[in-house]
């Protein structure tokens, strides 16, 4: 299949005093893999914390000291995780999380494949330095932005295998956080710590002023 993409930048009246780079991609994809496909009983898996761009944006913002300590932007090309996950199962469909981090990415694949999104907190991966900043800063976790994660349907006979193949390669909080369901299509429903149901909407407006 033919593969011809790109971006593009809208930028605020008599902002723009500096170059702006477009990139565009052109070539031949081998396997088109979208947001759409899930199946009932497909594990949802993540290839490592989230929020972790978003929290260092934030604290950087905020006038935070983020230099000294371990928390650091997780952007990074996701080309060879997906490579990684092809290769060895069966990859239904995949997201980036970008703007409104892990809820809204879940969110949409809820409501696209009209199915619901069971997650499990325990195993969403998140570092304490994530978790501190976004309560000093007042913000969920779950809708903050990630530049080098994505999330991965795959059957549970291919699930297990895709993230021992990930954490070979050093994403080491690579995790199986949920699963697809049909008990609430269009939702998707978190259980808590304490062991309770609540529903993760998707988050309205920007958490994180755009500047990527």
């Amino acid at each position: 299949m033919a593969l011809l993409g790109g971006d593009f930048k809208v930028m605020p009246s008599g902002k723009l005093d500096r170059i702006v780079i477009s990139t565009t991609g052109i070539g031949i994809a081998e396997k088109v893999i979208t947001d759409t496909g899930l199946k009932v009983g497909d594990k949802i898996l993540i290839n490592g914390g989230i929020g972790e761009h978003g929290a260092t944006i934030m604290a950087a913002q905020a006038g935070l000291d983020v230099e000294s300590g371990s928390l650091s932007s997780d952007v990074q090309p996701l080309t060879q995780i997906m490579q990684a996950a092809i290769e060895n199962g069966e990859v239904h469909a995949a997201k980036d999380l970008t703007r409104g981090g892990l809820a809204s990415a879940l969110n949409d694949f809820a409501v696209k494949n009209r199915v619901s999104i069971y997650v499990y907190e325990d195993k969403i991966p998140i570092k304490e330095e994530v978790l501190a900043y976004s309560e000093m800063l007042g913000v969920d976790p779950l809708v903050l932005a990630c530049e080098g994660r994505v999330i991965v349907a795959a059957p549970p006979e291919d699930a297990e295998r895709i993230v021992k193949i990930w954490r070979s390669m050093g994403f080491k909080r690579a995790e199986i956080i949920g699963e697809v369901t049909l008990e609430r299509p269009g939702y998707v429903l978190l259980e808590t710590l304490a062991g309770g149901i609540r529903i993760i909407e998707k988050p309205t407006g920007e958490i994180v002023p755009r500047i990527c």
